[in-house]
């Protein structure tokens, strides 16, 4: 049986959160442990799982930009791939054509031939601008609190919920740093090895 690779591992990290309602947390230990990647692999399928989802809102609006029909329309592994493909060209150090090209791979080997044509034209749309390129775009012509939710990833509920919070304490100032900060992957400060702690 061929092994999986780190995009393969974190595509089925999404289709289950998005499919099932899995916990990332609880099946992307189960899911890297089955996979045996090595270390480095490892690292990079869990950037690729936990930075999609988290960035998930943001990646889905630069798709409905670029994409000839809703996002609501394309299948659900498609859109997964897409997403995946979406945070590797905006967020991380890969090569756009790597990026492009291993997505396509993705797409190809989880969705068929049929639909290759259609996530290239998509990848090499979103591949034409930044990242701070396309928040520029998609938040153009939005009130505060739609272009909060969208540059950093959350629901417009959860913005104005924790502006409100903020306001109680006269502290308004601090709504985007705190919707920044949320976004930012944690630090590990301490690891418990196996049989050495608990």
């Amino acid at each position: 049986m061929k092994s999986k690779t780190a995009r393969e591992v974190a595509l089925d990290c999404l289709n289950s959160v998005f499919q099932s309602g899995a916990y990332a947390n609880l099946v992307l230990p189960k899911l890297l442990s089955e996979s045996r990647l090595d270390p480095r692999d490892t690292g990079f399928a869990q950037e690729l799982a936990f930075a999609t989802i988290r960035w998930k809102l943001t990646y889905d609006r630069i798709l409905e930009e670029v994409s000839s029909r809703p996002i609501e329309s394309i299948d659900l592994v498609l859109l997964n791939c897409l997403r995946l493909g979406s945070h590797q060209l905006l967020n991380t150090r890969v090569p756009a054509h790597a990026a492009i090209s291993e997505t396509v791979n993705l797409v190809r080997q989880h969705c068929g031939e049929k639909v290759v044509g259609f996530a290239n034209g998509i990848l090499r749309s979103i591949s034409r601008n930044s990242f701070n390129g396309w928040l520029e775009s998609i938040t153009k012509n939005r009130s505060q609190i739609e272009s909060l939710s969208l540059r950093y990833s959350h629901p417009e509920r959860i913005v104005l919920a924790l502006k409100q919070s903020l306001a109680v304490d006269g502290l308004e100032g601090d709504l985007e740093d705190l919707l920044a900060i949320n976004n930012a992957a944690p630090r590990v400060n301490m690891v418990a090895l196996p049989g050495l702690a608990d």
